[in-house]
């Protein structure tokens, strides 16, 4: 008897169905047929005993050393099934699915019905090796017929085999075969069950994944660490809270031994549902903790936007006798990036130099996003010197990193130089890298390289539309912009909100109120109606246009969708960013709806987003509004002294001259130039509100010569009318008409 790979249709009704295939196994080429050494005599260095060639067969595989484990394996005089085995094993573990099958396939030529082959007929752990090189491939095609063979085969009820198809499916994305190979498995064990589970979440089936577990607990199936992972894994994609304490609560309910694993996955649950003060008291009890377990942390404390916390993390990860990885580099410099602190970023950069991991590219990434964002200088050039000087090549990652650098600064003649190495690197290709070239090319005002790049590419996504239309724009070239967005529409392509943004912009460039106005029914008729982006910028369309009413309905329409927008984010425990919620604290600002901003309050509060500064500016200002003086002054206690800068310092003098409280204005006022922050125009335009509503002419005019003398700020119109105001107030009506004509008006700089 002699097996091929053919597709057989399996006849037991438990099986799945399959249709017939024709894949074949390609063969070898010349170039991978390997030349046999003399491996006779191979002893053990130590005891000077020979070495079984099984065993040294299995400690080349388990080092990656996969030339010299073939060689060996070329030269063994009797090849057994558990020789074929390992070498299989070995490739397919190393990556290398493709040569494990060609094994399987050299394997299946052998004639079985000779005496000296009979012992080579595939076994269960020979398919188990081939169905996992499969799974690495996954190719639908390919796997159904390795499953046809075993069936033929008679192996398919070997339980090991079942669950080794399920796990093969699953990776192919074919769920529906996976679960009719579970079905099928008349005593599934709890590895079977664990492999059915990872199919549904591998699959994003996240129901059928909650489904299954409600099953295992009813029937009583044991649970094990990788089950109870799968479930936490879960719950954290679709942020179920509920349902991820409630596998914690079975934990510790059928008291499982502490296991490092299983408390990992515990901290990326809470971490990833926001749930902050869970994961710290998980990871303060944590007996043993691993390097994985302070990336865990580290990451979701940024991901929440609590960056202070990951760096405090960090720098005590520092003291244990752990070494850091990529991912903590990454995390922390995240965290340093968020924060604009370039000092530390600084100090981290030549700590990770020290460790050695120059050559590394997802650090050297995140090595220049941190310098693009918070220095001025060629840093990101030095570095890419230098991780080029290590015979890396860079990935597509750091290019576009570069090209962000040279964006930023537009310098065009090193942007040329970047695209010349992506030439020569081969990357041109590369959608993201050449998005990035448009972006870099819009910005240096060259609009003829953008044309060009986006020519050359050879499926345009909307990104790619979306950075030509934005390029035309930068450039005033807007009757372009409307013409590349014509010319989009007419190939079929759908506008998402950031091409609807852009090219209403170019009509309000034009004052194309027209345009204006149908891009709007088209964007409606597309969906995009209620987007918050959207609205805005019709609005500015309808305000320029001198359209009240439409600009009315918009303004209300715009604070009703941020809201929206929240509170669904929140009942979803979804991904929250500080522009949503400053957006939903101005909505309840302007719509006075104090009881839903105090919610906010306390739901970010909860969140960890507390310490952005950002927020902590929008709950003043949305207090301020809602006449709420002793909360919006109670933020701003809290906050540290470096995130009062001078917008902050700003927005409670507003809010104290807005609340009828102008001395306490003025307090801060003071208190601000004490701590040597610098008042901007709006700064001195409360001040001198003050000053009006207290009658203090004197201080109001040394105020208002301070502005220019001493802090370079030019008044404005506003200036001027206040001053007006002032000495109106004081009953100076001649002194105020004095002012006005002796005033150089012509100066003036105009809102």
């Amino acid at each position: 008897m002699r097996p091929t790979m053919i597709s057989v249709t399996p006849s037991s009704p438990s099986s799945i169905p399959l249709c017939n295939t024709h894949t074949k196994f390609p063969a070898k080429t010349n170039s991978q047929l390997l030349s046999i050494p003399d491996f006779s005599s191979v002893s053990n260095p130590k005891t000077k005993e020979p070495i079984q060639p099984l065993s040294l067969l299995r400690s080349y595989t388990n080092g990656g050393q996969m030339e010299s484990a073939h060689k060996l394996f070329d030269q063994l005089p009797v090849k057994t099934l558990p020789a074929w085995t390992i070498l299989m094993s070995g490739y397919a573990n190393q990556g290398n699915s493709l040569e494990a099958l060609f094994l399987l396939r050299d394997l299946l030529t052998k004639p079985f019905n000779d005496d000296d082959n009979a012992s080579l007929w595939p076994d269960p752990f020979v398919f188990s090796v081939a169905l996992k090189a499969c799974a690495s491939m996954r190719n639908l095609s390919l796997s159904r017929e390795l499953h046809c063979l075993i069936v033929k085969l008679c192996t398919e009820h070997d339980l090991f085999v079942s669950n080794g198809l399920v796990t093969m499916y699953a990776s192919c994305n074919c769920l529906v075969y996976s679960e009719r190979v579970f079905n099928g498995i008349s005593n599934p064990d709890l590895v079977s069950w664990a492999s059915i589970l990872n199919a549904y979440v591998k699959n994003e089936d996240y129901n059928g994944a909650f489904n299954l577990l409600i099953k295992m607990a009813q029937t009583g199936t044991s649970f094990d660490s990788f089950a109870l992972s799968i479930g936490l894994k879960a719950a954290s994609y679709v942020l179920d809270i509920k349902l991820g304490s409630q596998i914690h609560c079975y934990m510790i309910k059928l008291g499982l031994r502490p296991s490092i694993f299983l408390e990992n996955c515990l901290l990326e649950f809470y971490g990833r549902t926001g749930e902050l003060s869970s994961m710290q008291q998980v990871f303060d009890e944590m007996p043993e903790r691993n390097l994985v377990s302070w990336n865990t942390v580290i990451e979701c404390y940024s991901h929440n936007f609590n960056y202070e916390k990951s760096l405090i993390l960090f720098h005590d990860l520092i003291f244990e006798d752990l070494k850091v990885d990529q991912c903590t580099i990454g995390s922390t410099l995240q965290a340093v990036t968020a924060l604009g602190q370039l000092k530390p970023g600084k100090q981290i950069h030549g700590f990770v130099t020290k460790l050695g991991f120059g050559s590394n590219s997802h650090v050297i990434s995140a090595l220049l996003d941190m310098y693009i964002n918070l220095a001025s200088d060629k840093s990101p050039i030095k570095i890419l010197k230098d991780y080029i000087s290590t015979e890396a090549k860079p990935d597509e990652f750091i290019m576009s990193n570069m090209l962000k650098s040279c964006a930023n600064h537009m310098d065009l003649g090193t942007g040329k130089i970047i695209h010349g190495l992506v030439l020569k690197l081969g990357m041109n290709n590369d959608l993201y890298v050449n998005i990035s070239l448009m972006d870099m090319y819009s910005k240096c005002g060259n609009i003829d390289a953008i044309s060009q790049i986006f020519l050359e590419i050879r499926k345009p996504n909307l990104v790619s539309w979306s950075m030509l239309i934005s390029g035309y724009n930068a450039n005033n070239n807007f009757e372009k912009a409307l013409e590349i967005f014509r010319d989009m529409q007419l190939c079929g392509v759908k506008p998402n909100e950031y091409i609807y943004t852009s090219i209403l912009f170019a009509c309000i460039s034009l004052r194309d109120f027209r345009r204006g106005m149908e891009i709007h029914c088209n964007l409606i008729k597309n969906g995009y109606g209620c987007n918050v982006a959207v609205l805005r910028i019709l609005l500015k369309l309808y305000k320029i246009a001198l359209k009240p009413f439409e600009c009315a309905k918009l303004r209300s329409f715009l604070h009703e969708e941020n809201l929206k927008l929240f509170l669904s984010i929140q009942n979803n425990n979804g991904f929250l960013t500080s522009d949503i919620t400053c957006n939903a604290l101005n909505s309840c600002g302007k719509l006075t709806l104090l009881n839903l901003g105090f919610q906010i309050h306390a739901y970010i509060t909860k969140r960890g987003f507390y310490s952005d500064y950002k927020i902590k500016n929008s709950l003043i200002t949305m207090y301020s509004n809602l006449g709420n003086l002793s909360d919006a002054n109670k933020v701003f206690d809290e906050m540290p002294q470096n995130h009062k800068n001078s917008h902050c310092w700003t927005l409670i003098i507003r809010a104290s001259v807005h609340n009828g409280i102008p001395h306490k204005a003025l307090e801060l006022f003071m208190e601000m130039l004490r701590n040597n922050k610098l008042p901007n125009c709006n700064t001195f335009l409360f001040v001198l509100k003050a000053c009006e509503d207290l009658g203090l002419v004197d201080l109001a005019f040394q105020v208002f010569e301070s502005m220019d003398t001493v802090y370079d700020v030019n008044p404005t119109r506003l200036h001027y009318s206040c001053m007006v105001q002032v000495l109106e107030k004081a009953g100076m009506s001649e002194e105020a008409l004095h002012f006005v004509n002796s005033e150089v008006l012509a100066s003036v700089v105009l809102d």
